[in-house]
């Protein structure tokens, strides 16, 4: 099943407002290999902690089914030159594959992840907030508050949103078998990149960072610690003025707990109802990481 007409024409209207919003960034630092990444050892860690890492790496939204792409990702990467383009392009379509995610590697194709660079990302997301508001929240759960674009609009190096939505194909039409039968998918990822506020990471955390925010839609929360590559930045931050953490900062990569969450999340089948897949997802890296037990609620 492929996207509506209507969701079709909010990825080309998007694509449109970002490729006017400036000049191409052009970035010096060189693009690692993705071998060169060294990669975090993860401490053990109280349970509930864990838990709550593990719902903001991959929410219910609403109470709704984990959403996650059931259909082929195409990879777009606006206002960057075309040799750190094709790399983060490379890497995000590289882990998809990993997780059997269909990758139409096509350059032609329709993109709908979509990796914006900029030197003017509130401008971006204000226009994203006049063209393609649905992204922040889809308006059938009810639009979104001002107190969420206010969030949205805070300057931070990264900035992501999207959009899913309910597949009924399996459903049949039946009430009593809706809840086992549908699922939830993601139709588009974006994220909006501050091209003057990446400095100090490499291309490929950069990388590693873009793919867990595109394939997974994490919640867009504050202070994200270095168990994951979401860390990054605060750990950046942290290390400008703490020597002692700059090892850790340039060790970082995407961590054993991204890893498994993905994992387990794409391994999972997608018509379980919400809370069982809270439950499977929770159990699934409890496995990997060596944790008996990080509850069930």
């Amino acid at each position: 099943m492929m996207p509506s007409l209507a969701l079709r024409r909010t990825a080309l209207s998007l694509i449109a407002l970002m490729t006017g919003m400036g000049p191409t960034i052009l970035l010096a630092q060189d693009a690692p290999s993705p071998a060169q990444d060294d990669r975090i050892v993860v401490e053990g860690r109280r349970a509930g902690e864990l838990a709550r890492l593990i719902e903001n790496l991959a929410p219910l939204r609403g109470g709704r089914q984990i959403a996650k792409w059931e259909w082929s990702v195409c990879v777009g990467v606006v206002g960057l030159e075309a040799g750190h383009a094709g790399f983060l392009r490379d890497r995000i379509e590289a882990t998809a594959r990993t997780l059997k995610i269909p990758v139409d590697a096509k350059r032609d194709c329709e993109p709908n992840i979509v990796i914006v660079f900029t030197d003017r990302p509130r401008d971006v997301l204000l226009d994203i907030r006049k063209r393609a508001p649905e992204l922040l929240r889809d308006p059938q759960y009810g639009f979104a508050r001002k107190s969420e674009w206010e969030e949205l609009l805070m300057p931070r190096p990264v900035t992501w949103m999207g959009l899913d939505e309910i597949d009924l194909s399996e459903a049949g039409g039946a009430v009593s078998r809706l809840r086992k039968q549908t699922r939830q998918r993601l139709v588009k990822t974006v994220a909006v990149i501050d091209a003057g506020d990446i400095a100090d990471v490499t291309w490929g955390q950069l990388g590693d960072y873009l793919c867990l925010v595109t394939l997974s839609r994490p919640k867009l929360v504050p202070n994200y610690e270095s168990s994951t590559i979401l860390g990054l930045f605060g750990l950046r931050d942290r290390s400008r003025t703490d020597p002692a953490l700059r090892p850790v900062l340039k060790s970082l990569a995407m961590t054993q707990i991204d890893r498994s969450v993905l994992a387990n999340l794409y391994a999972m089948d997608g018509r379980r109802p919400a809370l069982t897949q809270r439950k499977i997802l929770r159990a699934g890296v409890a496995k990997d990481l060596g944790e008996k037990d990080l509850g069930t609620k």
